[in-house]
């Protein structure tokens, strides 16, 4: 994927909201914003701040994409399937990370 030219604006229908997760297992909550791509589909972007160790552990070993929006998390391809992926993430990426940075 060339970035520049999937992140462009021309990309998006200008709708966004935003998904919120509760992880009660890693107290971890996570707001996000997710952006209707033209085709319906959803990009959904983390835009809160990270400490310096998740932040380049997400972007440097796990190859996440830092844009103007935030960080490039995965496209849904409805609200329901980002409101899945989310919850997901937030469990099985970002709490399991800050679990593991807190041991």
């Amino acid at each position: 994927m060339r970035s520049e030219k999937y992140f462009n604006k021309i990309n998006y229908t200008g709708y966004h909201f935003h998904e919120e997760c509760w992880e009660p297992v890693y107290y971890c909550f996570l707001e996000t914003i997710c952006e209707e791509r033209i085709d319906g589909s959803w990009d959904v972007f983390l835009d809160e701040p990270l400490d310096d160790y998740e932040n380049n552990f997400l972007i440097i070993e796990k190859g996440y994409k830092d844009t103007p929006t935030g960080l490039f998390l995965f496209n849904g391809k409805d609200k329901d399937d980002v409101a899945y992926k989310v919850k997901d993430w937030v469990a099985n990426v970002l709490g399991r990370l800050r679990n593991e940075k807190n041991r």
